[in-house]
């Protein structure tokens, strides 16, 4: 009896544990085409250039800001482990470095760039 109980227990941590595995996002960047973003941050109309656009794979626990800022790394060349083949793609076809005023999109959810940290954008 003790031991289906236990078995019972084990089996539910194991499905949510399940639930919180890996789903993939699509990560689209866009770079500032005017230089004075990286000091002001994104203003509206600026214009953007799309940089790159790869899946990333995101624990089912991870939100958009821990998302961000693995994008972040990953482009700044410091990246997690499983991101080293984003980072060599980004920097093979000549893109700098991710910065203020440039915009990260996790599948239809737009942010900016700041100084100290992201800022939600308007989806259009």
């Amino acid at each position: 009896m003790f031991h289906r109980a236990r078995h019972a227990r084990a089996r539910r941590r194991f499905l949510r544990q399940r639930r919180r595995r890996l789903t993939q996002v699509m990560i689209a960047v866009h770079l500032a085409a005017d230089p004075r973003s990286m000091i002001y941050g994104h203003r509206p109309g600026d214009p953007y250039l799309l940089a790159d656009r790869f899946r990333l794979d995101r624990r089912g626990d991870a939100d958009d800001f821990a998302v961000l800022d693995r994008v972040f790394a990953a482009l700044n060349d410091h990246p997690h482990p499983v991101d080293v083949e984003h980072t060599r793609r980004w920097y093979r076809h000549g893109h700098r470095s991710l910065s203020v005023g440039d915009i990260v999109t996790i599948d239809h959810r737009r942010y900016a760039c700041t100084p100290w940290s992201w800022d939600a954008l308007a989806t259009d």
